[in-house]
């Protein structure tokens, strides 16, 4: 194809072509995205490490070698002109008894969609002319990976990452009043701002997971389906169930005006924020007051394994029901207890 003809032809800029997918507005929706292909890099740990950002320069500078090849002599076949994708990143957690706090412990795969043109063997050829002109560069890290989403349940967060924490609240709301849930744990970031040049509180980020409609009532049986804490419960084995129920009824008698909820992957008792979550583990049960209420109570803390805003309950000892009354208490009374 000739520089003329493709002149000819609609500059693709998914700003607009793709509008619903990459500016949603800031009110959650159920959408359904197709396939895409992207060049994308698997890591882990903190998104402000020096790896992180290695990564990134990678996939952009991978990107916009594919977006200017217009140029070179061996012009792709099918090449037309467009507006380089913004950077995705799914994220999920490596050691999931940890906070999500804890940035050390993001496992992440970043990603920059690739236009229709860019094949298998084009893709072989850039990265290999890359490598010879820049060496230092982690080129041989990026996959040309497929990823189908399906429906999913987004919208665009406004203000800083560590921020989002509201927004997932907000859209896991509309999931459960819309009679969707979530089908799995990770979510995807699509970044359409510059951090370093844009003030946090300006930050513009598409938060989306993947959803899945929740079975309606079995009318069969005339009994109502179980709630998210209750289902929740129900996927591990008959003893960690007893515990689990346990320490739910004695949240639910110390806070009783709390909503029970799942938010971040786990079981949460709400009231304007979130108060304190709980979850199941390998060979534990988490439990997740904030890190301000395990400083304050420290002392009879002790004799349990603590990290920041964190407690693991080992499931060979008997839960401390008296303890855990007053921290619920306590953080139900706290205005900002994470």
């Amino acid at each position: 194809m000739s520089l003329k003809e493709m002149s000819v032809m609609e500059k693709v800029d998914y700003r607009k072509t793709f509008k619903k997918l990459y500016i949603p507005g800031t009110s959650p929706e159920i959408t359904e995205v197709p396939s895409f292909r992207f060049a994308a890099i698997e890591g882990e740990g903190d998104p402000n490490s020096d790896e992180f950002a290695e990564a990134t320069g990678a996939l952009y500078s991978f990107s916009y070698t594919v977006k200017m090849s217009y140029k070179s002599k061996d012009v792709p076949s099918g090449y037309y002109d467009y507006t380089v994708f913004p950077l995705e990143g799914v994220w999920d957690l490596v050691d999931k008894t940890k906070p999500v706090e804890e940035k050390s412990n993001y496992k992440y795969t970043i990603m920059i969609r690739q236009p229709d043109f860019l094949t298998d063997e084009l893709f072989e050829r850039f990265i290999s002319e890359l490598k010879k002109k820049k060496p230092d560069v982690c080129f041989d890290r990026i996959r040309y990976i497929t990823v189908t989403e399906g429906e999913c349940c987004q919208m665009m967060h406004l203000g800083s990452y560590d921020s989002e924490r509201e927004t997932f609240d907000i859209m896991e709301d509309f999931c459960r009043d819309k009679g969707y849930k979530r089908s799995e744990m990770t979510h995807r970031e699509i970044y359409l701002s510059d951090p370093r040049k844009t003030a946090p509180e300006k930050l513009k980020t598409v938060i989306r997971f993947r959803v899945m409609r929740i079975k309606k009532d079995d009318s069969s049986s005339g009994q109502p389906a179980p709630d998210a804490i209750e289902a929740y419960i129900s996927e591990h084995p008959e003893d960690i169930q007893r515990m689990l129920n346990t320490l739910k009824d004695t949240i639910s008698e110390a806070i009783p005006d709390a909503e029970k909820r799942i938010s971040w992957k786990m079981p949460t008792f709400w009231k304007k924020h979130n108060i304190i979550h709980f979850a199941a583990f390998k060979k534990h049960i988490g439990l997740y007051p904030g890190d301000k209420a395990i400083l304050h109570f420290a002392e009879e803390l002790k004799p349990y394994k603590t990290s920041k805003g964190a407690i693991q309950f080992p499931y060979d000892r008997q839960l401390p029901l008296e303890l855990i009354t007053r921290i619920a208490k306590w953080c139900y009374e706290a205005e900002d207890n994470h």
